[in-house]
């Protein structure tokens, strides 16, 4: 038996367990699917893990099918957060995965519901409309297909499975502006089905304060004098890690006191390491990792947040930082809709030459704390990226789409 096919059966034999638990026997209102790839943390992962933790006391139910052969860090969060969890670990064939669906629509549903949050979709959203799910809402949550350094046969399929999803899809969400262009098309706000649903973040924990900020930096054998410019973020080429670790070069050279904090894992791991190395920066960069206390280390440890990606969709991390009241230097892919608190952010192109960051960078030191860290969290709490509102709103498009197709008991 494959390792793929053992991790299917455990979780089979866990859905069993959950199967026979009263409050999920009881058929909800209204249910949703959702469709992700490997839950591992990251903005989209953690966005709807938010969401189906401020979903729980309503009258939806909420259940995820991920679309891999791998288990992913979330997994527990997610049966924790009232879900069940299903797989397919038929990634590349659409005939095995609508096999699965079709069983887990029959036997877990009926689902009114399929939210996709694959990209681009296209198959699974005409795999749902082959089961009878009348209700199949695309979520576009990234730029990444107009990027320039696609492949030949990416581009293919993207052009492929993109007009699938307007084909397919009834509803349509995406994060940003931006976002909603790359899936939906430059004329996306002429179609009622597509609309901008910007995320939410949870902001519970940038209310607490830790009474010994100096801790962490203790742990990370940091000095109390050091200035330390923070990353969060999958390690992956789109979040240009190799620039980020140029920039950290040039800025030790002007700011002796800089230290590089570095949290994420992925595939380019192991090449971040060798540039780290070739840069003489062992000594001056943390690598953290995946972690799960971000808004701490954003509280407790950076000074100013670096953000240089190549393209994104809207990242989390940067209304994080926000929450949390740092400077920020990001890229121009940060679109201008996830800028709330303009104080903080300084975005540049990276056409820019290395000066200009650097000098942006130095410039935004002087600037820290420059807004109250109260005043921050109370902007936020009012903005569309409160987990709360951007649940409400969701939660509305839900309940809108199945009235308009049945009546609501």
């Amino acid at each position: 038996m494959t390792m793929a096919r053992r991790y299917l059966n455990e979780r089979l034999a866990r859905m069993v367990l959950l199967k026979s638990s009263p409050s999920l026997m009881k058929r909800a209102h209204i249910s949703v699917l959702h469709l992700a790839g490997r839950l591992n943390p990251g903005g989209i992962e953690t966005w709807l893990l938010q969401v189906l933790q401020a979903a729980i006391e309503t009258h939806f139910h909420m259940d995820v099918l991920v679309v891999t052969d791998q288990p992913g860090e979330l997994d527990d969060a997610i049966r924790q957060a009232g879900a069940r969890l299903f797989v397919t670990n038929r990634p590349l064939n659409p005939l095995g995965q609508l096999h699965d669906l079709r069983a887990i629509h029959r036997q877990w549903g009926p689902y009114d519901i399929i939210h996709s949050h694959v990209q681009p979709g296209g198959i699974q959203l005409r795999l749902a409309q082959h089961c009878g799910i009348s209700i199949r809402i695309a979520h576009s949550h990234t730029t990444e297909l107009l990027a320039p350094g696609l492949r030949f046969h990416q581009k293919i399929v993207a052009r492929l499975t993109k007009s699938w999803v307007r084909r397919y899809a009834t509803h349509g969400l995406a994060c940003s502006e931006r976002a909603a262009e790359t899936l939906f098309g430059k004329n996306w706000r002429d179609d009622p089905r597509w609309q901008v649903l910007h995320y939410g973040i949870d902001l519970t924990p940038f209310r607490e304060r830790s009474e010994r900020p100096g801790e962490l930096r203790h742990s990370l054998g940091l000095p109390e004098d050091a200035f330390v410019i923070g990353h969060v973020g999958r390690m992956s080429p789109e979040k240009n890690h190799k620039f980020l670790l140029t920039l950290a070069q040039a800025l030790v050279t002007r700011m002796p006191e800089t230290y590089l904090v570095l949290v994420g894992d992925g595939p380019v791991r192991r090449q971040v390491e060798k540039w780290i190395e070739q840069k003489g920066l062992t000594e001056r960069v943390r690598l953290l990792g995946s972690r799960r206390d971000v808004p701490a280390l954003m509280m407790n440890l950076f000074d100013l947040f670096l953000f240089p990606s190549i393209y994104e969709g809207l990242p989390l991390v940067v209304i994080e930082a926000q929450a949390a009241g740092l400077p920020i230097v990001a890229s121009s892919a940060v679109p201008e809709e996830a800028i709330v608190i303009p104080q903080l952010i300084r975005r540049l192109s990276l056409d820019e030459p290395l000066t200009a960051w650097v000098e942006a960078v130095t410039a935004a030191t002087q600037s820290a704390h420059a807004i109250p860290r109260d005043r921050c969290l109370s902007l936020m709490e009012r903005s569309d990226f409160n987990i709360e509102t951007c649940t409400r709103k969701l939660l509305q498009i839900y309940q809108e789409a199945v009235s308009s197709t049945r009546p609501l008991n």
